[in-house]
C-alpha cells in the first residue's frame, strides 16, 4: 500500500459516509469477436454491440437489488461507460455509493448478454422488482481498481517524492506483467490450433482439479 496524497478534515471525518462520489474502473479481459487470435484462456469473444447494448440498459437510476447481496441501498443511479483498448475493455462505474459487490456484478451481467449467453431482456428481467435466483455470480475482484472518490471541500496535497516513489514501485510490477503476458501470448499464438468448444471443456476441467486441490 502506498500513499502520495493528503489533506487536513476535520475530526468526525468518515471515509466512506463522507464521500459524495465514487469512480471504479474494471480492467476486464475481453478480446473481440472481430480479432483475429483466440482469446488466451478460452474464453468466448465478446461482441462490442452487445457490450455497449448492455451497458446503455444498466445505466441509469435502477433498483439493482438482484445484483447484492444487500438487502438496503439497492437503488442507484450509475453512469457507465465501456473503452476498449486491444483486448481489454475498462468498465468504469460512477455514482454516489454502491452496494456490495455491485460494480462486479454489473461485468459480470455485461459480459454474459456481450457473449450471447444471455440476453438484453435478461437485464431488464434483472432489473425488474421480482428476486431472481440464483444472482448473477460476480466478477473476480482483481481487476477492480477504486479509482476516484470525491469529498466536499477536500483538497489533497500530492507529495512529489511519494509519486515518484509509487510510479516506480508500479512500473516495476507493470514490465513484469507485459513481459509475461508477451511470452504467454507467443506461446499460445504460435501452438495448434484448438477449437473453442474444446478449450472451453479444458479451461473448465484445469479449474475443477484447482477447486479440488484446495
Amino acid at each position: 500500500m502506498r500513499a502520495w496524497a493528503s489533506a487536513d478534515v476535520a475530526d468526525d471525518f468518515h471515509a466512506t459516509h463522507d464521500a459524495v462520489r465514487r469512480k471504479y474502473v474494471y480492467h476486464w479481459y475481453a478480446p473481440s469477436t472481430d480479432t483475429e487470435h483466440r482469446p488466451l484462456d478460452g474464453r468466448q469473444p465478446v461482441d462490442d454491440d452487445r457490450v455497449a447494448a448492455a451497458v446503455d440498459t444498466l445505466a441509469g437510476a435502477h433498483d439493482f437489488h438482484n445484483l447484492t447481496p444487500d438487502d438496503t441501498g439497492t437503488a442507484r443511479d450509475l453512469t457507465i461507460a465501456a473503452d476498449r483498448d486491444g483486448d481489454m475493455v475498462r468498465l468504469s462505474v460512477a455514482a454516489d455509493g454502491f452496494a456490495r459487490h455491485l460494480v462486479r456484478g454489473l461485468v459480470s451481467v455485461i459480459s454474459a448478454v456481450a457473449t450471447g449467453e444471455q440476453s438484453v431482456g435478461w437485464i431488464e428481467t434483472l432489473l425488474g422488482d421480482e428476486t431472481v435466483l440464483p444472482r448473477p455470480r460476480a466478477a473476480p475482484p482483481e481487476p477492480l481498481v477504486l479509482s476516484r472518490v470525491a469529498y466536499p471541500g477536500v483538497a489533497f496535497n500530492r507529495d512529489p517524492a511519494a509519486v515518484e516513489s509509487a510510479v516506480d514501485a508500479l512500473g516495476d510490477r507493470a514490465v513484469d506483467a507485459r513481459i509475461a503476458c508477451e511470452v504467454g501470448s507467443a506461446l499460445v499464438d504460435h501452438s495448434p490450433a484448438i477449437p473453442t468448444a474444446e478449450m472451453r471443456r479444458r479451461t473448465t476441467f484445469r479449474r475443477a482439479v484447482g477447486h479440488a486441490s484446495v
